[in-house]
C-alpha cells in the first residue's frame, strides 16, 4: 500500500488536464472549421461520446489488468505523444485534403473528421477513470469510496483548469506550448505514482523513461513546440501572408496581407478588409438603417464596425456613434495594422468604443437614439 496523496495528485492532473485538452482541441476545431455553436455541439459530442466510450471500455478491462499503477502509466504516455499531434492534424486537414482557407465544408465532414482524430485521445481519457478508481481502491481498501472520491478530484481539476486556461494559458501561449506543458504534467504525475519504494522493477523503468520525458516536454516547450506551431499555421493558411496570429480570451485573431489589402479573422473567419472593404454589402447594411430615421444624432453600433461601416455611418451628421465592441484585442491589432480608413474612422472624435458585450441589458438613459 502507498501514499494516497501520490494517487490523489495524478487524479487532480488528469482532470486539469482533460478541461484544458477539450478547450484547446474545440478551439482548434473552431477555427479550422470556420465555426458556429453547431460546430461545437458536434464536436463537444464526439468528446463527450469517445470519452464515455473510454471509460466503459476501461471498466472491462481494468478487472484484466495485474498492474493499476503501470496501466494508468501507460496510458498517460499515449496522451502524451498523441495531444499535440492532434492539434497539428486539426490545422493540416482542411489544406491536404483541398480546401482553401476560410472554404466552409458540411457537417458530415465535421463529424467524421472530428471523431477520427478526437478518437485518439477521448479513449484513452475516458480509460483513466475506471484505472484511477481501482488504484484509489487498492491504496485505500474501500472499494466503495473509490468512485466518488475519484470523481470529485478529478471534478477539482476541472474547476482550476477553467480560469488557469482562460486568463493565463490561452492568452500567454501558443497551442503547441500549451499542449507539451499538458504533456509534461500527464508524465510527471505517472512519475510520482511509479517513484515508490515498493514497485515493480519494470515500473521502475517506466519510471525513468517518464522523467526523461517530462524533462523533454519541458524543453520542447521553449523552442521546438515554436517551431511546429509556425509549420502548421503555415500549412493552414497557405496561399495567405499571415501577418498575426494570436488568442484572447473570447477567440482567435489572424491578420493576412495581399497587394497591400489586410483581412482580418476572427475564429478563421473574414470580419474586415481594409482597405478596400465590401462595399456594397456595407452600404446596404448602413443606410437602409439610417434613412429609417429622419434625423439621427446618437448611433449604437454593436459589433464589426471597424474597416467600413463606422465610416459609412459618420458620412450622417450625427452627434455621437457608440461602438460596442466584445474583444479589446481585435481593435489593438487593427490598430497595429492601420490603413487611411481604419485611421479615419478610430480617430474621429464622435466615436466612442465601449468595450462590452452589446447584448447586456441597459437602462433607458443609456440606450442611443
Amino acid at each position: 500500500m502507498f501514499m494516497p496523496k501520490r494517487i490523489y495528485f495524478a487524479i487532480f492532473i488528469m482532470g486539469f488536464t482533460a478541461l484544458v485538452a477539450e478547450a484547446i482541441l474545440i478551439r482548434e476545431f473552431f477555427i479550422t472549421f470556420n465555426g458556429n455553436e453547431l460546430t461545437i455541439g458536434i464536436v463537444l459530442a464526439n468528446w463527450i461520446l469517445l470519452v464515455a466510450a473510454g471509460s466503459m471500455i476501461g471498466g472491462y478491462a481494468v478487472r484484466k489488468i495485474k498492474s493499476a499503477v503501470t496501466s494508468y502509466a501507460l496510458i498517460q504516455f499515449t496522451i502524451f505523444l498523441y495531444f499535440p499531434a492532434a492539434i497539428f492534424l486539426i490545422r493540416v486537414m482542411k489544406p491536404l485534403l483541398g480546401f482553401g482557407v476560410g472554404e466552409s465544408v458540411g457537417n458530415l465532414f465535421i463529424l467524421t473528421s472530428s471523431f477520427i482524430i478526437i478518437s485518439l485521445l477521448g479513449i484513452p481519457m475516458g480509460f483513466r477513470f475506471p484505472v484511477a478508481c481501482r488504484m484509489v481502491r487498492e491504496a485505500s481498501g474501500r472499494a466503495a469510496e473509490s468512485i466518488g472520491k475519484v470523481y470529485f478530484i478529478e471534478a477539482l481539476g476541472f474547476i482550476v483548469a477553467g480560469p488557469v486556461i482562460t486568463y493565463i494559458l490561452i492568452t500567454k501561449m501558443d497551442s503547441f506550448s500549451i499542449a507539451f506543458l499538458m504533456s509534461a504534467l500527464t508524465v510527471l504525475s505517472s512519475a510520482v505514482i511509479l517513484s515508490r519504494k515498493a514497485i515493480a522493477a519494470r515500473a521502475k523503468i517506466l519510471f525513468g523513461i517518464s522523467a526523461v520525458l517530462t524533462l523533454s516536454a519541458i524543453l520542447l516547450m521553449a523552442g521546438p513546440s515554436s517551431y511546429v506551431n509556425n509549420e502548421s499555421l503555415d500549412i493552414q493558411w497557405r496561399g495567405q501572408k499571415l501577418l498575426r496570429y494570436e488568442n484572447s480570451i473570447y477567440g482567435n485573431l489572424a491578420v493576412t496581407e495581399r497587394l497591400g489589402q489586410y483581412t482580418f479573422y476572427s475564429n478563421g473567419m473574414p470580419i474586415i478588409s481594409s482597405p478596400y472593404p465590401n462595399i456594397w454589402h456595407i452600404e446596404d447594411l448602413v443606410h437602409f438603417a439610417m434613412l429609417s430615421s429622419p434625423d439621427p444624432k446618437r448611433v449604437l453600433l454593436i459589433g464589426g464596425g471597424a474597416g467600413g461601416v463606422i465610416n459609412e455611418i459618420l458620412k450622417y451628421p450625427i452627434e455621437k456613434l457608440t461602438y460596442a465592441e466584445l474583444d479589446p484585442e481585435l481593435i489593438r491589432l487593427i490598430e497595429s495594422f492601420p490603413t487611411e480608413l481604419t485611421k479615419k474612422e478610430l480617430t474621429d472624435p464622435r466615436l466612442e468604443i465601449k468595450y462590452i458585450d452589446g447584448i447586456l441589458p441597459r437602462r433607458p438613459d443609456e440606450v442611443p437614439r
